[in-house]
């Protein structure tokens, strides 16, 4: 009970942009529940990643990395049929290491996710910019315009059975301005791509997005 309502105010905090407190909200369950539940739980797993996401937003990776780490191995072990939870660390895993221009390791966190896709029938795409139907370009933030802001943006997409994207997120915002993510991101979500059939049935896919940015 302790431990739900330690976790409700870690999110509560964050919405509020209060990484600090969140984080030590997620810490202090995180401690609770190792000592009753065990290192290996999936709760405690949860906690550790929920930490490390507030860490690793923070931008600091140095503490964010091995609680990444602790949460893939956690997730390894019990992921058994339904590796979602694991997919789900693995690709924020891939997000920090990229940041901390770690790209070998990024780039061997991400084959293990195409395998886990795989393994959910979903296909690897590689870039996907030409094979749109409707490729959404995202206009120039005024924000990023303020701060002369620029850069390429890898946005990292799933793509369902229809063609529609469900899924966008940046692997590499690094020092990226945060308006040129916001939009890159948004803006991946509203392409559109021809269906992908496998053996003639549609499939899911997974690839990345590149937007350019150029300072305005």
């Amino acid at each position: 009970m302790v431990t739900r309502l330690l976790d409700g105010l870690g999110f509560i905090t964050y919405e509020l942009r209060n990484e600090n407190t969140s984080a030590d909200y997620f810490a202090r369950s995180l401690s609770i529940k190792e000592k009753v539940l065990g290192p290996d739980h999936s709760e405690v797993a949860q906690t550790v990643f929920n930490l490390a996401e507030i860490y690793r937003i923070k931008r600091d990776y140095r503490k964010a990395e091995p609680l990444y780490q602790q949460a893939i191995r956690i997730r390894e072990k019990s992921s058994g049929k339904d590796n979602s939870e694991l997919i789900r660390v693995l690709e924020s895993y891939v997000v920090l290491l990229f940041a901390e221009n770690k790209t070998d390791e990024g780039s061997q966190a991400q084959k293990r996710i195409v395998e886990l896709l795989g393994e959910k029938g979903i296909v690897p795409g590689g870039v996907l910019n030409g094979k749109a139907v409707t490729l959404v370009q995202p206009p120039y933030p005024a924000m990023a315009r303020r701060d002369h802001a620029s850069g390429l943006v890898q946005v990292q997409v799933l793509i369902d059975e229809t063609g529609r994207v469900i899924q966008a997120r940046t692997v590499n915002p690094g020092n990226l301005h945060w308006a040129l993510v916001d939009a890159a991101e948004n803006a991946a979500r509203h392409s559109v791509f021809t269906p992908t059939l496998l053996s003639g049935h549609p499939v899911k896919v997974y690839g990345i997005i590149i937007y350019n940015f150029v300072a305005r």
